[in-house]
């Protein structure tokens, strides 16, 4: 694994995160990681998290408020109240509950975008995500003075999102891998790091 994925665990430990790491001749394997359903739904997902979620097997923050979403997790078969893909289920239903078809396919079309990998429950409900398919081709305005389209994040980069709007999501890091880096230099230094005002 990379050095960020060191610094990223050693630095959650130090701050008391309960982090259980798989033996070397323990790490699971693709199909092990994510199941077959995930792996039709999302046919591109980076190395970098798959290596992590095949190496970690917990990673829980010391009042179990946040953590990072393992293996067990993603098959359906952890103990935790909230599924891997609960901020998808949440809006969705509230859609469909309102008749609404529309907008819960809407909902469901953002998540095919983006597995998230990190979930928050502390406060306002939030993750981080990683995006597993090309951004559309950017539109430019034909008309001066039009509203310009914003750029979607690539394929590969790291997101946040929290509640009310789950799919209003910031860009944090550009891979999984840049993101452990900026997560283990912000808890060195919580206020001036890259993701102060997200953790």
């Amino acid at each position: 694994m990379t050095d960020n994925y060191r610094a990223a665990l050693d630095a959650l430990a130090a701050v008391g995160w309960t982090v259980r790491e798989r033996a070397p001749d323990a790490v699971l394997s693709l199909a092990d990681v994510w199941p077959a359903p995930l792996r039709q739904r999302y046919p591109v997902i980076p190395a970098d998290l798959t290596n992590f979620v095949a190496r970690v097997e917990a990673c829980v923050s010391p009042d179990e408020s946040a953590w990072f979403l393992s293996a067990r997790d993603y098959a359906g078969t952890s103990d935790a109240a909230f599924a891997w893909n609960e901020w998808e289920r949440m809006e969705a239903e509230a859609y469909e509950q309102e008749g609404d078809t529309e907008a819960a396919m809407e909902v469901r079309r953002f998540w095919d975008a983006y597995v998230p990998f990190y979930v928050y429950v502390g406060g306002d409900y939030a993750f981080f995500a990683v995006r597993v398919i090309e951004p559309r081709p950017l539109v430019r305005p034909r008309l001066p003075g039009a509203a310009r389209t914003v750029a979607e994040p690539r394929l590969g980069s790291v997101v946040h999102g929290a509640a009310v709007d789950f799919r209003g999501t910031s860009e944090v890091a550009r891979s999984f891998d840049e993101f452990l880096g900026h997560l283990a230099a912000t808890i060195r230094n919580p206020k001036d790091g890259p993701l102060a005002g997200f953790l």
